[in-house]
């Protein structure tokens, strides 16, 4: 769509969408190979969880995620430095006590109550 053409001619980019839901904007981003350096998602914490259980359980989503084809995995929510730090260890399937997930590349779901 209009958006999608919109964001590839954007070479440096950080996209914040809040309310995700179960939004595909990210992946249809990254088979346009489009996808920004930093996406992350913002939304209730149980629609966080499922749609990581969502994106771990088909193979074709978890195929596209930054790096690798392992879907996300809980991780802390921010660390000293104030960046989002992986999970100890792939936990596929698991759920994050903080409700935040990542990928091994610039995709972060996260959950807020705003």
């Amino acid at each position: 769509d209009a958006r999608d053409g919109v964001l590839s001619r954007i070479t440096r980019r950080q996209i914040v969408q809040i309310g995700a839901g179960f939004d595909t904007t990210y992946f249809r981003l990254r088979q346009k190979a489009a996808a920004p350096l930093t996406y992350l998602e913002v939304d209730y914490a149980e629609v966080v969880d499922k749609k990581a259980r969502v994106i771990n359980a088909k193979p074709e989503l978890a195929r596209q995620m930054m790096v690798g084809s392992r879907g996300v995995y809980p991780c802390e929510l921010i660390a000293e430095d104030g960046d989002i730090p992986p999970g100890r260890g792939y936990n596929p399937g698991g759920e994050s006590p903080s409700h935040s997930y990542r990928d091994d590349g610039g995709y972060r779901l996260v959950a807020a109550d705003l």
